[in-house]
């Protein structure tokens, strides 16, 4: 995600509550942190790391620091209370796009982020894709109006395979 070849030489690359460079150690530091303070462990801390978020742009859209700036004003509205965050914006694209890698846990209180298709997708303004969308409409940007609704990646995933899942299982009846 911080390639200097796509991240302007690594300008294009910001972080909170860590630094870029160490982000992974300083991640699983905090995971230890809270392990010594609470003597427990997060329920599938060990599988986790961190989560992703990607942030794309229309092709010609928004200059690379807008982009940049984007990213970096949706991982402070979603995260930088609790999480260490790191924002990279890719230009190898004809769609400018932001990577905004984050902490599964709390550096503030030990919590684990949940990833559930509620945080996704929420309402108007709220959610990953909510705060998304009202960032870039403030700044006169599209959005993508989709005809379908989001998915989970397990969600997703499940059905790529073949497998029952919910969503799929509603439907059939």
């Amino acid at each position: 995600g911080q390639n200097p070849d796509k991240t302007e030489g690594g300008e294009l690359i910001s972080s909170y509550a860590c630094d870029h460079m160490t982000a992974d150690a300083e991640f699983l530091l905090s995971k230890a942190k809270y392990r010594a303070v609470t003597g427990r462990e997060q329920k599938r801390e060990a599988d986790v790391l961190c989560y992703q978020i990607r942030q794309s742009f229309a092709p010609g859209e928004v200059a690379p620091e807008q982009a940049h700036a984007i990213g970096v004003e949706l991982a402070q509205r979603l995260l930088a209370d609790k999480y260490e965050v790191v924002v990279s914006t890719h230009l190898n694209k004809a769609h400018l796009h932001s990577h905004i890698v984050f902490n599964s846990v709390s550096f503030v209180d030990g919590t684990m982020y949940r990833d559930r298709i509620a945080d996704l997708l929420g309402g108007s303004g709220v959610g990953i894709r909510g705060t998304s969308d009202a960032i870039c409409l403030e700044h006169g940007l599209s959005i993508i109006e989709s005809s379908e609704p989001s998915v989970s990646r397990a969600e997703w995933g499940a059905e790529k395979a073949g497998k029952p899942n919910f969503r799929g299982l509603t439907r059939a009846d």
